[in-house]
């Protein structure tokens, strides 16, 4: 009889204990609002990345941009996570998805009025880190010159302080 109870005590905890975590639903990433950790107002960053100031550099120019952030998130999450805020969140500010690819990390790219943005996303496990480097630059022609959009409609691009023609470079510090 005893063992009886041992063995059902055995049972019941292994059909409690194992496969919960699976089925747990995990919520979508939601954008950032904090102003910090946008550097473009047509760029959607989710919520808890920051801005890596010391990798990413800006260079905006007489309607030419050309961006390279890196973001990080001191957390572990699934690239998948990443992938699915950039495909729901870009088309909103304009982008048209064009490809998804890659095996050992996440690759997006997108499109908008003579620019094309890509978005790389890695998971490092062991530094339990979640980073995305997102580039922007001018479309090019099939013979290599560059297509970009001279005047952007108001509220899109860059922020209305970086978009002076005067100030070329801008940074981040």
């Amino acid at each position: 009889m005893l063992r009886r109870i041992a063995m059902l005590m055995v049972v019941g905890g292994l059909a409690t204990s194992t496969g919960c975590v699976l089925l747990r639903p995990v919520s979508p990433l939601q954008p950032t609002t904090a102003p910090e950790a946008l550097a473009a107002e047509d760029i959607p960053v989710p919520a808890d990345f920051v801005l890596d100031l010391e990798e990413s550099r800006r260079h905006v120019r007489d309607g030419y941009r050309e961006l390279d952030l890196t973001y990080r998130r001191c957390e572990y999450i699934s690239e998948q996570r990443v992938v699915e805020f950039f495909l729901q969140h870009m088309p909103r500010h304009g982008w048209s998805t064009e490809f998804v690819y890659g095996l050992d990390e996440q690759k997006i790219d997108f499109s908008r009025e003579g620019e094309e943005c890509t978005v790389v996303v890695e998971q490092r496990v062991g530094d339990r880190l979640t980073e995305f480097r997102l580039t922007v630059n001018p479309a090019k022609t099939t013979s290599g010159e560059f297509v970009a959009a001279r005047s952007r409609p108001p509220g899109t691009g860059v922020k209305a302080s970086e978009s002076d023609p005067k100030q070329g470079d801008a940074s981040f510090k």
